[in-house]
């Protein structure tokens, strides 16, 4: 009598959510898994390149510019694949800190919202730096800006891949997942602070300018899309 009273204790007991058992996280993450894999044999020549121009601050044309139809196409999946990595991450950072969303929405609602709201901060970007380009610089400057902008985001499809692997299925305490949030933070902008300092060649004098630049520029949207998930996820709750 009591182990039947205990099996349908369990029975009833209802499973706490993990998001690595959602099904429509494993759908996503496998999809973006092929399509990683199709597109690594014909991207990673310009992936290595593109790097080699950032680090080294070659004097040379764009390859996005001067890539083929399928190539962009190709490169424009990274992008595509990092939002998804990057919104699923996002996703398991909000469930975590307001569980009662789950109880609100379906979770394939609040997926779908979550890799939105990455593809709509990327974008926002994206135009911003090319409405400034066209005010303050010229043509190829701004070119050489945007390949910057765009090698970081293609590289940064390989953090948002390890992170989702460290986060959704090693469970990570939500200290660490934050932790390296912050690392991976600092050491981007860190790359793009530097590539604006040879890019424009700023002496010391115009450091501080430069900086002023640099926090309006990525500091300040990266706070206000923190502030703008953080009221959503309480107009979501309320």
């Amino acid at each position: 009598m009591m182990t039947a009273m205990y099996i349908v204790e369990q029975a009833t007991h209802q499973i706490p959510y993990a998001t690595r058992r959602d099904d429509v996280t494993v759908i996503i993450i496998f999809i973006s898994f092929l399509l990683l894999g199709t597109v690594m044999g014909s991207v990673k020549r310009f992936l290595f390149e593109m790097m080699n121009n950032f680090l080294k601050n070659r004097e040379r044309i764009s390859i996005f510019n001067t890539s083929t139809l399928p190539e962009k196409y190709q490169l424009f999946t990274l992008i595509v694949i990092t939002c998804l990595f990057a919104g699923i991450c996002l996703f398991d950072l909000c469930v975590r800190f307001s569980p009662q969303l789950l109880e609100r929405f379906p979770s394939p609602i609040l997926i779908g919202i979550y890799i939105g709201f990455i593809v709509l901060y990327l974008f926002i970007k994206w135009g911003f730096y090319h409405f400034l380009g066209w005010i303050f610089l010229d043509k190829e400057t701004t070119d050489k800006c945007m390949e910057a902008y765009l090698t970081l985001i293609y590289h940064s499809c390989f953090y948002f891949l390890l992170q989702t692997m460290l986060q959704i299925y090693l469970n990570l305490p939500l200290w660490v997942c934050l932790a390296l949030y912050l690392f991976g933070f600092l050491i981007i902008r860190i790359f793009i602070f530097f590539k604006w300092i040879k890019l424009f060649s700023v002496k010391f004098y115009g450091l501080f300018r430069l900086f002023l630049y640099f926090c309006a520029l990525e500091i300040v949207p990266l706070v206000l899309f923190g502030a703008s998930v953080q009221i959503f996820n309480e107009l979501l709750n309320s």
